[in-house]
């Protein structure tokens, strides 16, 4: 299909397949999401998780919602005004697809392997 026929999510996922075709030795992911409908992020956050144990690439995922940051990192650290104000290990959890965080505070999570 052309790109102006896509979804929001067949978009999304299109534009990360299009970023890995480029065998970048590390993935920035700003927001990816945000732009999405609750049941397209919610299917598109688990094809992410199983993305992310899969590909042999270390990824930054940026977010303001900690639920989703929660299910796809193995480590988030908090920033709030341009200030780290927190970090923790973290093993994810199921995805309740809700944002549990503060709205001025952004989530930093990244997959390291």
């Amino acid at each position: 299909r052309m790109p102006a026929r896509l979804s929001g999510g067949e978009a999304q996922r299109a534009s990360i397949a299009r970023a890995l075709l480029a065998q970048p030795r590390l993935l920035l992911m700003d927001e990816p999401l945000s732009a999405l409908d609750t049941s397209s992020r919610r299917e598109l956050v688990d094809h992410l998780a199983a993305l992310f144990t899969a590909i042999p690439v270390p990824v930054v995922y940026v977010t303001h919602d900690e639920s989703e940051a929660e299910h796809l990192a193995s480590r988030i650290v908090r920033v709030d005004a341009g200030r780290v104000v927190g970090g923790a290990r973290f093993v994810p959890h199921q995805w309740a697809g809700t944002s549990t965080g503060a709205p001025d505070a952004t989530a930093l999570a990244g997959r390291m392997k």
